[in-house]
């Protein structure tokens, strides 16, 4: 039998390579230059003067330049001086007069330095710009605590007195007048006006045919916002997947109950599940502050809990919290948990003011976790999560978790930060699960934190 060859493995040839082997030296030159061209790097001090001597106070500076042009040999760059430099390890570019004419120009630089010297520009570039994003964050974080204290906002209940003098059609999200104006070449039947029709009615804006032969407008957005937060309701609660409201066969079910109605968008879904999770985080936070007026301290008990997702490799945590709450009967059969600033509100839709208490859950934190999860990063997160929910530490009578020894270390910690503001005598448990094994037993059992002794007998 005759030996087979060994299939030779085809060796991938670089796009710079496949370009100096073309016959015509110009065009390789040329798709080289569209390539590099007005590209920026970071040359280091030591690099740029190798051969010289340094002059003193720029050992640590890097000087921006720019690819010029390819040379001629298509294996070296002329850089020009942007007249711009920055120090190592900062974060602000800094201007860098040039005396000399022609003193900016740098021929001869390698083709193959370049990658590493563009990526440390872009390392130096994205500091930069995150010094300015966090610069616009506090400038908003201060307007924000200036509207407070001059009483612009002070709570939701503000924003909703505001909302309650918006004209009801007027649109507020109107960004141009194009819409108008296909509305009126339309009706005037212009030229081109069964194209723009047809692109009234893919993009849902056209008029409809009610059963009885009229036609009507579609609902303004505010008008239609009611009966689409109804939507997301409707699916949140029935545990359905938020993909159904954008389905075709969803669609056209709610257009054959009401043409006028349109399903919000995936956008418009998110953005209205945000701002259901501030009024049930206000909410809480009612509750939270009635329970306190009645029962002072120790009404509260926290859970956190940490886990990964084998499939997409990404670390989770959930903070939570659990107190006995008023319960109250709608109307329409239903039992929600709401203060009693909210009952009296909304008094027209429930049975009765009569209440009744059960245990109340409340995830006060759900999200992915970037950082590992020491001690003092979830005892710090532990911190953040209260703060943000109008909590104090005294509201806790006992805090649970989930794990073994960084579990344990993290409540303790959390214990011991709060420890001045309430009493000593917080329960620490642990489950014991499979990481009691893990923890070689010291993950099981109830852990009391004994009072200070300086103060005992």
């Amino acid at each position: 039998m005759a030996p087979t060859k060994k299939k030779q493995k085809t060796k991938q040839v670089s796009l710079q390579q496949s370009m100096l082997k073309t016959s015509d030296h110009t065009d390789s030159r040329a798709s080289l230059n569209k390539l590099y061209k007005n590209k920026r790097i970071l040359l280091k001090a030591k690099e740029l003067y190798r051969g010289g001597k340094i002059p003193v106070g720029e050992e640590k500076h890097l000087f921006q330049y720019h690819v010029h042009e390819v040379n001629e040999d298509c294996k070296s760059f002329t850089l020009k001086f942007d007249r711009v430099y920055i120090i190592e390890d900062t974060n602000k570019f800094k201007s860098y007069p040039v005396t000399s004419p022609g003193e900016d120009l740098l021929d001869e630089y390698r083709m193959c330095l370049f990658e590493e010297d563009h990526e440390l520009y872009n390392v130096y570039l994205g500091r930069k710009k995150k010094e300015e994003n966090d610069r616009k964050d506090e400038e908003m974080r201060r307007r924000t605590e200036a509207a407070a204290a001059d009483g612009s906002f002070k709570n939701l209940s503000d924003i909703e007195q505001l909302l309650l003098h918006m004209e009801m059609n007027k649109d507020y999200f109107k960004k141009s007048k194009l819409w108008d104006a296909g509305r009126t070449v339309i009706s005037r039947k212009l030229k081109g006006y069964e194209r723009m029709q047809r692109i009234f009615e893919i993009s849902g804006k056209a008029d409809v045919v009610t059963p009885e032969g009229t036609t009507e407008k579609k609902y303004t957005r505010d008008e239609d916002m009611v009966k689409r937060v109804l939507a997301v309701i409707a699916a949140i609660s029935s545990n359905v997947p938020l993909s159904v409201l954008s389905d075709t066969n969803f669609r056209n079910y709610t257009a054959s109950l009401d043409p006028r109605h349109k399903p919000p968008h995936n956008l418009e879904v998110n953005r209205i599940i945000e701002v259901m999770m501030d009024y049930v985080m206000l909410e809480w936070t009612k509750m939270v502050e009635e329970r306190r007026a009645v029962l002072r301290r120790g009404f509260v008990s926290g859970a956190i809990d940490f886990w990964t997702d084998s499939v997409r490799r990404e670390s989770f945590g959930v903070f939570i919290m659990e107190m006995l709450a008023e319960k109250f009967r709608l109307k329409d059969g239903r039992t929600l948990f709401m203060s009693k600033e909210t009952a009296e509100r909304v008094k027209d839709k429930l049975m009765s003011l009569n209440s009744i208490l059960d245990n109340l859950e409340f995830p006060a934190c759900f999200e992915r976790c970037k950082q590992p999860k020491t001690i003092a990063f979830v005892s710090d997160w532990m911190n953040v999560i209260v703060e943000v929910v109008a909590m104090i530490f005294s509201d806790f009578n006992q805090v649970t978790a989930d794990g073994a020894g960084n579990a344990v270390g993290s409540v303790l910690e959390f214990e011991a930060q709060s420890r001045e503001e309430r009493s000593n005598d917080i329960g620490v448990e642990v489950c014991i699960s499979h990481q009691n094994e893990r923890a070689g037993g010291y993950a099981s059992g109830v852990l009391h934190i004994l009072p200070n002794l300086s103060t005992r007998n």
